[in-house]
């Protein structure tokens, strides 16, 4: 705040129009302005982590863990945006900016290093609980470092040099995080180009990826000591909480604008939210594991987000801030046709309209901040954010609707246990089916220690096909799950036949090995697509039939403080695009 100004005469400023940069020179401007930029690059580049979601799932998924399970980290995350307004709420004073934004860094690098512990450990026991506690870090730190860096901008950098910001961090950073999701997908395969580098159990691999994690999220933590800001002489009140939360909540949704631009951005996101479940239906769409595509997919995502990130900024430019919204949100509607409907290995093309689809975030909050007077932006953002709530279980739900919809849309699982004997490696096996399909192991005697299976899909419905899931258990062996796509029949019954060598088992002693055969049908995942095309096209609507194209706030007090009693935080100016 400059000298013999008031708070309330600050604000007024605020309100026609007036910019606040704290009395930085331009030099400790642009300090600022490269900070922000470069953090967001780093949070692009880990982005195979940091965004919790495909990477997560995929390793849930080959752990063994049902389409529900996987899904629940993404579940997590969303539950956990109210934390910003409370992390607002507690920590009003500026000084305290930098320290709870580098605090957020380093809470990544706790993450991380937990998840690695438990997937470096003898056992799997604990990996579900450490990838949860990772989800919770990241949705707490991701969330609160977002909104704080937000105000660092706009009290750090002068809202007409902010557009250069802008263009870094929102159009070049997705080419770090297309990088990264390259680098992750190395990792993952074990390969680096062409020549292996890792021949362990896949639980390393992911190791790896979450480590590699960690110095990144450092660096942020670093860079984020660099930032410079000039707190005012008296550092404003902690306001109560009821007042602050509450209060504010009323007034927020009171203005018939912004409560239509919340309804159809709760539709749009919970559409959106179908994402995991898309990465999932990967075995089903290609007949391979969907650890098998993760890099790729994020590369897609990011690469078309990076064209999507400039066009959509001069679109925005050259039209009005409903054209933002309307255009990311039938993106993500198109991605989600896309994935149902296409075949093969073309259905991961909906990764990258998905991606490109997800900046609808960016520019419902642009709508929002031209709904709203300065001194009430910061606030009616994190209250945009604090939505998130209720759509936390979305993708929860979604993988249930995948599990449990329809007789044959299960993932239904039949058992059996193989003995290897030694030293002639005979085979005794054991184990019956289940509903939808049998399965049986044939004694197999040789050298090899190569096991057969075979069993009947029976299906009354002669147009299903299935994609028929085998975990040898054999955590060891690069072909321990492998997957045989089975096409539709016409007298609702097919037979399949697969064998598996196994290469960690004893001469001279017993060995069990337990096979998991597990059935899957695409009606699950048509039917959770269908819900979500369902929410995006009414979310679509309520955008084209009841969001006016240029909105503007409504009168607002110019004496009504903002929350936790602090200055506004600008956000991005008309035009700027992502």
């Amino acid at each position: 705040m400059t000298a013999g100004r008031t708070d309330n005469e600050e604000i007024r400023s605020e309100e026609t129009g007036g910019t606040h940069d704290g009395g930085l020179t331009v030099r400790e401007q642009t300090q600022n302005l490269l900070v922000f930029a470069a953090n967001m690059g780093l949070g692009y580049l880990a982005a195979p982590v940091v965004y919790v979601g495909l990477t997560q799932a995929a390793l849930l998924e080959a752990l063994g863990h049902d389409n529900a399970t996987s899904n629940l980290p993404s579940s997590v995350v969303m539950c956990l945006t109210p934390v910003p307004i409370v992390m607002a709420w507690y920590f009003p004073a500026v000084r305290m900016l930098k320290p709870v934004i580098v605090a957020c860094y380093l809470i990544h690098v706790l993450a991380a290093a937990v998840v690695v512990l438990a997937l470096v450990s003898p056992t799997a026991d604990w990996v579900v609980g450490a990838v949860i506690f990772h989800a919770a870090a990241v949705g707490i730190a991701n969330g609160t470092s977002s909104a704080f860096q937000w105000e660092m901008l706009g009290r750090g950098v002068a809202e007409s040099r902010r557009g250069a910001a802008f263009s870094l961090a929102f159009g070049l950073g997705p080419i770090l995080a297309v990088l990264g999701s390259l680098g992750s997908q190395m990792v993952l395969d074990g390969r680096l180009g062409s020549s292996p580098f890792s021949g362990l159990d896949f639980r390393w691999n992911f190791a790896l990826l979450f480590v590699v994690t960690a110095p990144i999220m450092g660096l942020g933590a670093w860079l984020s000591t660099k930032y410079i800001l000039h707190p005012p002489p008296v550092e404003a009140p902690r306001q109560p909480f009821r007042t602050v939360v509450f209060g504010g909540l009323r007034e927020f949704v009171s203005y018939r604008i912004i409560l239509i631009t919340v309804l159809a951005y709760v539709l749009v996101y919970m559409g959106y939210m179908i994402l995991p479940t898309i990465a999932l239906y990967t075995k089903t769409a290609t007949g391979e594991a969907a650890q098998n595509f993760v890099g790729y997919q994020n590369s897609l995502r990011f690469g078309f987000k990076v064209v999507a990130g400039f066009v959509l900024g001069w679109l925005l430019t050259r039209t009005h801030p409903k054209a933002g919204t309307l255009v990311t949100s039938g993106l993500c509607l198109c991605s989600v046709l896309w994935a149902l409907l296409a075949p093969g290995q073309w259905f991961l093309l909906s990764f990258g309209l998905m991606g490109a689809g997800e900046l609808f975030d960016v520019y419902f909050r642009n709508y929002v901040i031209c709904c709203s007077p300065r001194s009430q932006m910061r606030r009616n953002v994190a209250f945009l954010s604090m939505i998130g709530l209720p759509i936390g279980l979305t993708p929860y739900v979604y993988g249930r609707v995948v599990d449990q919809v329809g007789a044959f849309s299960d993932s239904y699982s039949s058992t059996a246990t193989v003995t290897v004997n030694g030293p002639t490696h005979t085979y005794q096996a054991s184990g019956t089916g289940t509903r939808g399909f049998t399965i049986a192991l044939d004694p197999v005697t040789n050298g090899n220690a190569t096991a057969r299976l075979t069993g009947t899909i029976t299906d009354p419905g002669t147009l299903d096909t299935f994609t028929l899931g085998v975990n040898w258990g054999d955590p060891l062996s690069a072909d321990n799950e492998t997957t045989h796509t089975c096409q539709s029949s016409a007298t609702g019954t097919q037979e399949f036949t697969m064998e598996h060598q196994y290469k960690d088992f004893s001469d001279s002693m017993d060995d069990p090995y337990t096979i998991n055969a597990t059935l899957y049908s695409d009606k699950g995942f048509q039917a959770a697509f269908k819900v979500s095309l369902c929410l995006l096209a009414l979310g679509l609507m309520l955008i084209f039939w009841w969001m006016p194209r240029n909105p503007r706030p409504r009168a607002a007090d110019p004496a009504a403080l903002e929350l936790g009693s602090r200055t506004t935080l600008d956000g991005p100016p008309h035009g700027a695009g992502s």
